[in-house]
């Protein structure tokens, strides 16, 4: 009621400090609303009213796109973690990861501070093990995941042997001894991997709950 409140007495000030491109996290802070509140509060008052919602969406853009820029900068510079740079735009950890990269190769001179301050063999920002569960899922041999995801050789090796999860482990042997031996999986081996899979899904969504 209180976040209500707030919006509805200052409604036409932080309206303004958005279209002047004030971020939200400033906004909301000062005015004790949560940034999505905000959004949705404007998205309403202005959802029959087609040109000003894409003005107002266009500039949410421009602030999400400043703001992935910052976070980019912070996390080089090592002012926040990889995960704090994603909690802030609300992406999981690897997707921010994935876009950082996308945008560091369109910028060289964010890309050399990256390499300097970061280097290049810098693996915080992977989840090995939900990496593994992908490579389990997709039938990818460990050397196709390492190329997806620009890890040194034999990264993803000394990963696996280090999992506590002795199945998880064992899984994927089954995999990678198909690949050896150039055979197929059999049914057992099928299901065995694919209870493993599940097994850890299951697990994730426990720990999420939490």
């Amino acid at each position: 009621m209180k976040n209500k409140q707030n919006l509805d007495k200052h409604a036409k000030e932080i309206l303004r400090r958005i279209l002047l491109g004030e971020t939200l996290e400033v906004i909301g802070e000062e005015y004790q609303v949560d940034k999505n509140v905000i959004i949705d509060y404007y998205r309403r008052i202005f959802e029959k009213d087609e040109r000003s919602l894409e003005i107002f969406n266009n500039v949410l853009e421009e602030e999400a796109k400043i703001q992935f820029r910052n976070n980019i900068i912070k996390n080089i510079n090592g002012e926040i973690t990889l995960k704090q740079a994603a909690a802030g735009l609300g992406i999981h950890c690897q997707t921010f990861k994935k876009r950082m990269m996308e945008y560091l190769a369109t910028n060289n001179e964010l890309l050399k501070l990256y390499e300097t301050n970061k280097g290049r063999n810098d693996y915080s920002h992977i989840d090995f093990m939900e990496l593994v569960i992908e490579m389990l899922e997709n039938k990818c041999t460990q050397i196709e995941m390492e190329e997806k995801y620009q890890l040194k050789a034999k990264t993803l090796s000394k990963k696996i042997a280090g999992f506590k999860d002795k199945r998880l482990c064992e899984a994927c042997k089954i995999l990678a001894e198909s690949f050896a031996y150039k055979r197929a999986l059999s049914n057992d081996e099928i299901n065995y991997i694919n209870s493993v899979i599940k097994e850890h899904r299951e697990d994730r969504e426990i720990e999420a709950e939490k």
